[in-house]
């Protein structure tokens, strides 16, 4: 029996975890949106005046 009693405390903490209570403004998820969006600085480069080429790939490695 007391492998039921750590699944139930386990279920416990994912529940207060995971549910947010009836007077919160935010969730537990709320902490880590910070971290997956990426600022505005590390956006990617634009190449401008370039031209496009064909590479042979017959050549490579002669």
């Amino acid at each position: 029996m007391p492998v039921i009693n750590l699944i139930i405390v386990i279920a416990y903490v994912a529940a207060v975890i995971l549910v947010p209570s009836e007077n919160s403004t935010g969730s537990f998820f709320d902490l880590f949106k910070g971290f997956s969006q990426t600022p505005a600085k590390n956006s990617r480069k634009v190449i401008h005046d370039a031209e496009e080429q064909d590479i042979d790939n017959d050549n490579k490695g002669e």
